[in-house]
């Protein structure tokens, strides 16, 4: 699924929960309240 953009939850532990290609990301986020925190290697250096 290359070229798609992924919504990715993780947990309080870091555990990831779950991933998943929304039709309309921008849809997706906009309705649910969601706030994007960053690119996955960008999020994963607060985890070092």
């Amino acid at each position: 699924m290359r070229g798609k953009e992924w919504v990715v939850i993780f947990g309080a532990g870091g555990v990831m929960e779950t991933a998943f290609p929304p039709e309309n990301i921008d849809d997706y986020l906009e309705h649910r309240g969601f706030v994007p925190l960053g690119r996955i290697e960008e999020v994963l250096k607060w985890t070092k």
